[in-house]
Parts: C-alpha cells; sequence; structure tokens
C-alpha cells in the first residue's frame, strides 16, 4: 500500500496536470515532478501566475509572493501544496476563500 504522501502527491500532480493543460491550452500536457519551468514552452511569467491561482483555487490555499518566486517546477510546487494541505489539516483550519465551486484554471 503506498503511504500517504506518494499517494496525496498523486492527487495534487494530477490536479496541476489539468490546471495546466487548461492554463497552457494544450491538452496532452504531462506534468511530472522533474518537470521545471524551462521544460514548458509557454510557462512565462503570465502563465506562472495563472498556475498559481488555479492551484490556491483548486486546493483552497493561498500563497505568499515569495513562495511563489522560489517555485521552479512541478515537484516544487507540489511540495508546497502538499506543507499547506498537512498544516491546515493538523491545525483544522478552513480552506481559505478563495476557493469555491467556480475557480476554473
Amino acid at each position: 500500500m503506498p503511504d500517504e504522501c506518494d499517494t496525496r502527491c498523486a492527487v495534487i500532480l494530477a490536479e496541476l496536470t489539468r490546471i495546466g493543460r487548461s492554463v497552457f491550452a494544450d491538452p496532452s500536457l504531462e506534468l511530472t515532478p522533474e518537470t521545471t519551468i524551462d521544460d514548458v514552452p509557454d510557462w512565462d511569467s503570465m502563465n506562472h501566475i495563472k498556475m498559481m491561482m488555479g492551484a490556491e483555487c483548486c486546493f483552497g490555499i493561498e500563497f505568499e509572493v515569495g513562495e511563489i518566486e522560489n517555485i521552479g517546477g512541478v515537484g516544487d510546487l507540489v511540495r508546497l501544496i502538499l506543507s499547506k494541505l498537512v498544516v491546515r489539516s493538523r491545525h483544522n483550519l478552513p480552506r481559505h476563500p478563495s476557493a469555491t465551486a467556480g475557480c476554473a484554471a
């Protein structure tokens, strides 16, 4: 049986891939933990913000500016999202208000 981190990371990665396919208008996009920003041709500063906003909305979290600036790839983003979800779970915190049913990437 996979450990909880592997399972949660796989779910996060699948959601980031879904968001990325929308942001980059590429239905065949496959993101992996090893994917860097430089690996995705259209991953510019504007699409970086769109990815972060999509992740915030999807997972009900909020990133700090410094966190966004330090993301160099998908693995960094997965780990950051997981850490925020763990903190929220441990402290029984509500989802961030940005997480609404109408969120779209």
